[in-house]
């Protein structure tokens, strides 16, 4: 990956729905890779949820 530097992580949350409050959690990943000045610059960030919705 050279320089590159990367980040990951899971998370869980309670969010509204058509339905009321349903559970969501998943994983995530932030890839950052040093710029023209030699500052870092997030050039991926990507998230997945695991869980399956629910049925409606």
């Amino acid at each position: 990956m050279g320089d590159a530097i990367y980040q990951s992580g899971t998370y869980s949350m309670t969010v509204n729905g058509p339905n009321g409050e349903m559970p969501v959690a998943g994983d995530w990943l932030v890839l950052a890779e040093p710029g023209a000045d030699g500052n870092y610059v997030i050039t991926r960030h990507i998230y997945n949820i695991d869980m399956p919705q629910p049925a409606q």
